[in-house]
């Protein structure tokens, strides 16, 4: 180290933070990343479709089984109450047969 050195030293190391760097952009090897990117999703893209494809497909089956077995068990549960109003309906009309004829027996029995 020489005498400007020793003299100028000092200020060189404060000024030095606050110098211009040079910036360097790594540009081409962003480019190869990119093109190697859309590369692999080209060539998975049709994989990708098919498996949304498949997934899509499960999922309406899936859905209409379950729109079946909703109507199914609905159906079986408007036979059964379809089949106790008519049990209702018989008994009632049995009950009413009955009394029909115990009331027209009770009133003969009254006549002179």
């Amino acid at each position: 180290m020489g005498p400007p050195n020793l003299i100028l030293g000092p200020i060189n190391i404060a000024r030095r933070p606050f110098q211009r760097k040079a910036n360097i952009l790594p540009v081409e090897d962003v480019t190869s990343l990119c093109q190697t990117i859309h590369r692999v999703l080209r060539s998975q893209e049709e994989s990708s479709f098919q498996e949304f494809r498949k997934e899509r497909l499960l999922l309406e089956m899936a859905r209409d089984h379950a729109a079946e077995a909703y109507a199914i068990r609905e159906a079986q549960e408007k036979a059964k109450s379809l089949s106790a109003a008519a049990v209702g309906a018989s008994v009632g009309a049995g009950i009413g047969v009955v009394l029909a004829v115990v009331m027209g027996a009770a009133s003969a029995l009254r006549k002179p």
